[in-house]
């Protein structure tokens, strides 16, 4: 009979915690969406990078306030030469940072994040996403921020 007992606790507790678990997905998790730029001339689309007018050893992604510096990663495949930020949204964070290239200042970006969970899933929010001090043109299909540079 105790054996029994212990028997009906178990199964109890196990059918208890499974229950709590329909529907979750532990492994469920999508990282924040990557910041992608292109630099280009206003005037021709062509890549500033591509056409030599920039060099990548030039360029800084600094915070704002703090002038600290933000990883960042160039990647420069068939002359396509794109700047991508990967860190921003792994957390909650309000994050400001600016790009230069050389002595250029190119833009400035502010992004407000917030991680959330939903469903037994943890994603992004992206509350607001600000790029100042340049012109730009946003390709969703690609997720790539087109920076329009005039640099005569």
């Amino acid at each position: 009979m105790k054996r029994l007992k212990v028997l009906i606790i178990v199964f109890t507790l196990f059918f208890l915690q499974s229950c709590s678990d329909i529907g979750c997905n532990e492994n469920c998790f999508t990282p924040p969406n990557t910041f992608v730029f292109e630099l280009v001339d206003s005037e021709t689309g062509e890549n500033l990078f591509t056409n030599g007018t920039l060099s990548r050893a030039g360029i800084l992604v600094n915070h704002s306030e703090s002038g600290a510096s933000e990883d960042f990663t160039f990647y420069d495949q068939e002359d396509l030469n794109l700047l991508v930020l990967h860190t921003i949204g792994w957390e909650t964070e309000i994050i400001e940072l600016d790009v230069t290239v050389g002595t250029t200042d190119v833009f400035s970006i502010y992004v407000d994040s917030e991680r959330v969970s939903d469903d037994c899933c943890a994603f992004t929010e992206f509350n607001e996403i600000r790029i100042e001090s340049a012109n730009y043109e946003y390709l969703p299909n690609s997720n790539i921020y087109k920076i329009l540079l005039d640099l005569d």
